[in-house]
């Protein structure tokens, strides 16, 4: 992140991630910083467990909208291969889930 840049890098969020197919329980859980590598494993692991799945990610309570609203962007492909994108806040946060805010 540059000086003076109020947008935080989405590699500094530490999430909580879950993959979930219907025929089993959690696919995959891991937590880990959110940074390109660990985003591309994650879609792949969703897209291999196929549709209907479930992508949950909780992210810290101090989480920006504008930094939730590229989490959606970044896996929002997902959507179009039958993998719901359900983004939740850490403890004391409300949001809207993705399938419902898509």
């Amino acid at each position: 992140m540059r000086a003076g840049d109020d947008r935080i890098a989405l590699d500094d969020l530490v999430v909580h991630a879950r993959i979930l197919a219907v025929d089993h329980d959690a696919v995959l859980e891991m937590v880990d910083r959110l940074t390109p590598y660990v985003a591309e494993t994650l879609t792949t692991h969703a897209l291999r467990h196929g549709r209907p799945g479930v992508l949950e990610l909780t992210l810290p309570r101090e989480t920006s909208d504008e930094a939730i609203e590229r989490i959606r962007r970044r896996f929002g492909s997902l959507g179009r291969h039958g993998i719901v994108l359900d983004v939740r806040g850490g403890p004391g946060r409300k949001w809207t889930h993705g399938a419902e805010a898509a």
